[in-house]
């Protein structure tokens, strides 16, 4: 594959320097820009191949996963994802923010609290008396803004938005 980019990026650059006669004293430093470009478009095409194959495996997967539940792998029948829902307790609502900081499964959320680098987790603790409806937690690592998490292990979402309790122990959300 280098090969045929290389000879491609000869053709390329000989045709850019034919339209640019100005860029003719830089035609090494043309040539390995159209090189790069051939490299990185060669490179996004396998990656892209390679994300939508393995967008249908999960999508397979899941329908696999939906069948054993149901009897029926058809993702696009609302009675059956709703039967699907039901029966494996996907979270439809977002829920309040538990001050002991554990989800409706068991889950330590603070495992789930954090923002660019999973190694280095949010203290909810700090913000525990700004947890407010308008509360919006922002990073300065990134400018990011939260007003809840997600439990990494049930995708139940969590908002002080939707009130703060001390924890969610025998509760019951519809």
């Amino acid at each position: 594959l280098g090969g045929v980019l290389q000879m491609a990026a000869v053709d390329f650059t000989s045709e850019v320097l034919k339209l640019h006669p100005v860029l003719e004293s830089h035609e090494e430093d043309v040539g390995n820009i159209v090189l790069d470009h051939l490299f990185r478009g060669a490179a996004v095409e396998f990656c892209l191949t390679r994300l939508l194959a393995e967008k249908a495996e999960e999508s397979s997967v899941f329908e696999k996963v939906v069948a054993a539940v149901t009897g029926s792998e058809d993702v696009s029948d609302r009675a059956n994802m709703a039967a699907f829902q039901s029966a494996v307790g996907l979270p439809d609502t977002i829920l309040p923010w538990p001050l002991d900081e554990r989800c409706m499964c068991g889950r330590d959320l603070r495992d789930a609290i954090f923002c660019c680098d999973p190694a280095n987790p949010i203290n909810m603790k700090a913000y525990r008396e700004h947890l407010e409806p308008d509360f919006l937690l922002e990073r300065s690592c990134c400018r990011q803004q939260f007003n809840g998490f997600r439990c990494d292990a049930c995708g139940r979402l969590y908002s002080w938005q939707k009130g703060v309790v001390e924890n969610l122990t025998g509760q019951r959300f519809v």
